[in-house]
């Protein structure tokens, strides 16, 4: 096992700036639930499962989010206002495991590929889960849009290289999903700085009328359109 650090100075730079900062969405209205999503994934056709329950974390409410496919499953467990608190990513067909434990000040990275474990020590505040964002997203300000930046780490990468984001409304659309025309908020996903200039842009649809539902992503390699159940949240933010 090697254990490399990164971003120490940085980290102390963002730690101050972000002391006291909230992540700005929150799920508090967010609904037990499961919902089935078919699309595509790095060209492999393929049927996926997303299930939230309710949950106590350390003895405090918390929210345990699970997509399974058969591509990747993600289990990972947030507080109400987003906060993430531990994820499991795993990526059977390339034999990849991806472990991350959050804290306030940043996380430690477990990347495993064929039984070689690599850690490393992310010193980066207030980070979201990226593998997480439709989950989150529900936590978004519907009623009052207001575009979000954050950090997250990349856990594709074998040392969680850390970038930053940002997510706002882009705009409304009808769906139509399995005949059914649905009015849906559209929320657009960016990477900032010098690495947003080439990186792809991401979006994300959510039921115009209360409660909002999960309705579809779509990204560069992959798109899933809901299929059955539902994941939902109560209008319950301001």
């Amino acid at each position: 096992m090697t254990i490399t650090t990164f971003g120490l100075l940085a980290g102390l730079l963002l730690q101050a700036a972000a002391a006291g900062a909230g992540t700005g969405f929150d799920l508090g209205g967010l609904d037990p639930g499961k919902m089935t999503m078919r699309g595509h994934y790095d060209g492999v056709k393929t049927t996926a499962s997303y299930t939230v329950t309710r949950e106590r974390c350390d003895g405090k409410p918390c929210i345990h989010a699970v997509w399974d496919s058969e591509v990747k499953k993600i289990d990972m467990w947030l507080w109400p206002d987003a906060r993430p608190i531990r994820t499991r990513y795993e990526k059977p067909r390339e034999k990849t495991v991806v472990m991350i434990e959050y804290t306030p000040q940043g996380a430690v990275y477990r990347y495993t590929h064929k039984g070689e474990t690599t850690t490393t020590r992310v010193r980066v505040p207030d980070l979201i889960e990226t593998l997480s964002v439709d989950v989150i997203f529900f936590g978004f300000p519907f009623r009052n849009p207001k575009e979000i930046e954050f950090r997250g780490l990349d856990a594709d990468s074998d040392d969680g290289e850390d970038y930053g984001f940002e997510v706002e409304l882009d705009g409304v659309e009808t769906l139509t999903i399995g005949g059914e025309k649905i009015k849906a908020y559209r929320l657009e996903l960016d990477v900032t700085g010098v690495v947003g200039l080439f990186a792809p842009t991401f979006h994300f649809w959510y039921s115009f009328d209360p409660p909002h539902r999960y309705l579809k992503y779509a990204g560069p390699d992959e798109e899933f359109v809901i299929t059955d159940g539902c994941l939902q949240v109560r209008d319950a933010t301001p």
